[in-house]
């Protein structure tokens, strides 16, 4: 029947040439499914990123004696035993996204390369609490 074929579409980047009958690739399209397939691997990257980035912050406050970096927070803010280690735990996990978003903007700006989850782990300083200083 008029309007059908029985081949198959090689993929999304290819038009229906009705003279050729045959499927032809557009290379305008194939480019921005191309650029759109990067972005959405970058994204999946960034997410993996921020996930590893958070695993090893509760990974640090379970070893001080937490259930996670969230629950650290709890005790910021009002004078108790665990106070300064809980500030200083803050103070150090907030500088931790502050340098992951100041690398992101450069990934994003072309300069930067994106990191492994090895190595933007590997950026994290270590945690020293204020007793140790």
């Amino acid at each position: 029947s008029e309007g059908y074929t029985t081949k198959q579409r090689p993929s999304d980047a290819y038009n229906w040439d009705a003279k050729k009958q045959d499927w032809v690739l557009d290379k305008t399209k194939q480019a921005e499914l191309d650029a759109q397939a990067e972005k959405q691997a970058a994204e999946a990257a960034l997410v993996n990123i921020k996930q590893a980035l958070q695993a090893h912050i509760d990974g640090v406050a379970h070893s001080l004696g937490f259930t996670d970096g969230n629950s650290v927070m709890l005790y910021t803010g009002f004078n108790n035993p665990f106070r300064a280690l809980a500030e200083a735990f803050g103070a150090w996990e907030a500088g931790i996204w502050v340098l992951a978003n100041e690398h992101m903007a450069l990934v994003k700006a072309g300069k930067k390369a994106m990191p492994t989850l090895t190595e933007a782990v590997g950026m994290i300083p270590a945690f020293v609490p204020p007793s140790a200083n």
